[in-house]
């Protein structure tokens, strides 16, 4: 229950729009015991101003309209994708059970995440640098020392949250932090370890040279399920995050800011992910980062496998990701069911979405072996690929048994290259469909390759260019064939379309699929979807904006106030202005 979250976003580009949060439950009460204040809970998204102003965040059909509610307002430190963010407190006004999370900006209301206030549940806090480990963990004051501490001391449904340290102390099992049954959550009582409101906390498991920051056991047991694990800095020396053997699953893994320190780790092949899930369903990345880590082709962000399972991988939704800056050959999002599995397991109903990569040897998205209804859109991949050995952007590549490898659609992705590699690499038999996506050959690199290929592969409505004509196999009648898409700006990475390009209203309808674009612009924004990971707006400025970049500048504010001053600009316009300024806008 509220494990996925699908909605309609926002309406135009400078309306605030929310991604996703960390928690989607929380008590409405207990903050350093208190009956006033609850749960700290943190939304990403874009265009909330870096100050608040009269802003405000409801919860629960309550407005958060005191500064003191929040922790943090507009941060994009540490964030993926420079994505914004904003943290807040719970309180008992809020109504208990299901409800929803909005943020209003400038009088413009975003979407809403789904939440449920709940009025069970403890709230515990650990502090490396001034914590024992013989308080009772209930304030700040009173925190636990160490992660493994905290684990021993709490329940299922319990929040720790963990202040800024570093936090280097073997928990068991090769671990600073071990998930057991003992503490799991369930539906609307999640488990969560979060870092604290505007601190950051560093796991380092490099001082003990331990195999992950934090997981499970390998053992199939299937007890630990539901809990939550963000907003920390972790230094890997193997991996940050495993999960496997636990069949349920239910783990939200999100905003992970993950530092491999320039390549310096793993110091051997990991053959896994620095995120890892094995033999398992029900599982959420967002918002995480990746860079400077892995070793070779064994090592990825995220590794979805299965060696010794008697299911199917279930449930799996990637998004708001980056990754960049990987070691020779690694590989960014990988599905690999094992080739060779008797009992014939497929990955099922996996979403990866509105994700970044880039400056990649290996592929941004690699599918291998079986699967089945894997949904890849509003992605933006540049510069990955890069290899010579036929890496691509995009890799699909397929084991047919019981099921043949279908309904893989890809669909509003903008896939960009800058060296000899091919965008698209197909192996073997895959089923795929693509829509809505640009292919942007920059330096005359080949759209695709393949090789023993006897698959179908369904395409229209694509932008092809760069290289020439498109492939053989596109023969879709709707393709921009070799007709330059006019994006924004290659070289600072730019990808939004440009006024006038060819892909603005070309595509087809991917309602079912793409509901937004990347920036989260709902679609379509004209007479039809845009081609590509952006949705175009013709967008109106500020008369005080004279540069045109949807932000006031102090010397903007200024030269505004003179026309004012010589009755060429109307005061409402300067108060307005004024407002933008002091909220970062």
């Amino acid at each position: 229950l509220g494990f996925f979250c699908f909605v309609q976003i926002s309406l135009a580009a400078n309306n605030p729009v929310l991604f996703f949060s960390d928690l989607i439950d929380g008590p409405k009460t207990g903050w350093n015991g208190s009956l006033a204040k609850g749960a700290a809970v943190t939304i990403w998204g874009n265009n909330f101003g870096t100050a608040r102003g009269s802003s405000y965040v409801t919860v629960g059909g309550v407005n958060l309209a005191n500064d003191n509610d929040y922790a943090e307002w507009g941060v994009t430190a540490n964030n993926a994708r420079g994505m914004e963010r904003i943290t807040f407190w719970l309180n008992p006004n809020m109504a208990n059970g299901t409800g929803t999370i909005n943020v209003t900006v400038n009088g413009i209301t975003s979407n809403t995440l789904p939440f449920y206030v709940r009025t069970t549940g403890n709230i515990r806090f650990v502090d490396h640098t001034n914590g024992l480990n013989t308080n009772n963990g209930q304030t700040n004051t009173t925190a636990w020392k160490t992660l493994g501490k905290a684990r021993q001391s709490i329940s299922g449904g319990d929040i720790v949250y963990i202040r800024a340290g570093t936090y280097d102390e073997i928990d068991s099992s090769d671990k600073l932090l071990l998930l057991t049954g003992a503490i799991s959550g369930s539906d609307n009582n999640y488990t969560a370890f979060a870092g604290y409101p505007a601190e950051v906390a560093i796991l380092n498991p490099v001082t003990n040279m331990l195999g992950r920051a934090i997981g499970t056991n390998y053992t199939y047991n299937g007890s630990v399920h539901h809990i939550v694990t963000a907003k920390l800095r972790i230094l890997p020396y193997m991996g940050a995050f495993n999960a496997s053997q636990q069949p349920l699953g239910y783990f939200r893994i999100v905003a992970l800011d993950i530092d491999g320190q320039n390549g310096a780790y793993p110091v051997a092949s990991t053959w896994s992910g620095a995120i890892d899930f094995h033999d398992q369903s029900n599982g959420i990345v967002y918002g995480s980062k990746l860079y400077g880590w892995g070793r070779d082709k064994f090592d990825h962000f995220i590794y979805l496998g299965e060696d010794t399972s008697s299911n199917d991988l279930l449930n799996y939704d990637f998004g708001w990701n980056e990754i960049h800056d990987l070691g020779p050959d690694v590989s960014g999002i990988y599905i690999h069911p094992q080739d060779t599995d008797a009992n014939n397991k497929y990955a099922d109903n996996i979403k990866i979405h509105d994700n970044l990569a880039y400056n990649l040897t290996h592929a941004g998205i690699m599918l291998n072996s079986r699967y089945v209804n894997v949904y890849i859109y509003n992605n933006l991949l540049y510069r990955s690929g890069l290899a010579s050995a036929g890496r691509g952007a995009l890799y699909l590549n397929g084991v047919n048994t019981t099921r043949n490898i279908s309904n893989v659609r890809i669909y509003n992705n903008t896939i960009h290259s800058g060296d000899a590699s091919g965008l698209l690499v197909f192996l073997t038999s895959v089923n795929a469909s693509f829509r809505n996506n640009i292919f942007y050959s920059e330096n005359n690199q080949p759209y695709y390759s393949d090789s023993n290929y006897n698959g179908i592969r369904s395409s229209d409505y694509n932008a092809w260019y760069g290289r020439g004509v498109r492939p053989a196999w596109a023969t879709g009648m709707n393709d921009l064939n070799n007709i330059d898409p006019l994006i924004t700006s290659l070289a600072a990475h730019d990808f939004h379309l440009l006024a006038g390009s060819p892909a603005i209203d070309a595509g087809i309808d991917a309602n079912a699929i793409a509901t937004n674009d990347y920036d989260g612009v709902l679609r379509p924004q004209g007479g039809a979807f845009d081609i590509g990971a952006y949705e175009y707006i013709s967008q109106t400025f500020h008369p005080a904006d004279a540069n045109q970049n949807n932000k006031i500048e102090m010397n903007e504010l200024i030269a505004f106030i003179g026309k004012w001053k010589s009755a060429q600009a109307t005061l409402t316009d300067v108060l307005t202005a004024l407002d933008k300024w002091m909220r970062g806008m």
